[in-house]
């Protein structure tokens, strides 16, 4: 997948680079996507946090984690560790993808069932968030790409390359995921 930094229309996420616990290697190319805007958005005083995932986790593996041998009593630490999902401001938030070469999608995610506890596990937080972006794959399989030639066709591509890196705070309960594409 080529890479054109410096494409104003377009976020390579750059920043990420920059926090001193995070090795590329452990999620290869980020998946540039266009920088959502909302027209309604207001700015807030202190946004929520960046939402960051373990490193090394394909869409796949995270769809797997809360049924399989990654049962929360077993894994490791940091999957077992919480969120509080009153940072969302309610159980749902709005999963956005703005992937060059597609048209943009959204979609709810459901942060907590109505009976649940105000916290989540980061596995099934990343169960939720992984289940979301297989169905943009999905929905997009066989669909062309209109900028193939600089992005390359993430949708064309085995879902297991696709990493879970963070979910970033775009506005008011939207969220926009940090993808990357590593090749096996």
């Amino acid at each position: 997948m080529a890479a054109l930094p410096g494409s104003s229309s377009v976020h390579w996420f750059g920043d990420l680079y920059n926090v001193s616990d995070r090795d590329p290697a452990d999620y290869g190319a980020i998946i540039p996507q266009r920088v959502y805007r909302s027209d309604s958005a207001q700015p807030s005083a202190a946004p929520p946090p960046d939402i960051i995932f373990p490193s090394r986790v394909s869409i796949p593996a995270a769809i797997a984690m809360p049924h399989s041998e990654f049962d929360v009593e077993h894994m490791q630490p940091v999957f077992r560790r919480t969120i509080d999902t009153r940072i969302f401001g309610g159980r749902t938030i709005k999963l956005h993808l703005e992937i060059p070469g597609f048209a943009p999608w959204c979609t709810d995610v459901h942060v907590r069932n109505v009976h649940e506890a105000r916290t989540v596990t980061i596995a099934a937080f990343m169960w939720r968030i992984a289940r979301a972006i297989k169905k943009w794959h999905s929905d997009h399989q066989g669909v062309p790409c209109a900028d193939e030639e600089s992005h390359g066709n993430v949708a064309a591509g085995p879902l297991d390359n696709i990493i879970l890196i963070e979910l970033r705070h775009i506005s008011e309960n939207s969220w926009q995921p940090v993808l990357g594409w590593r090749s096996q």
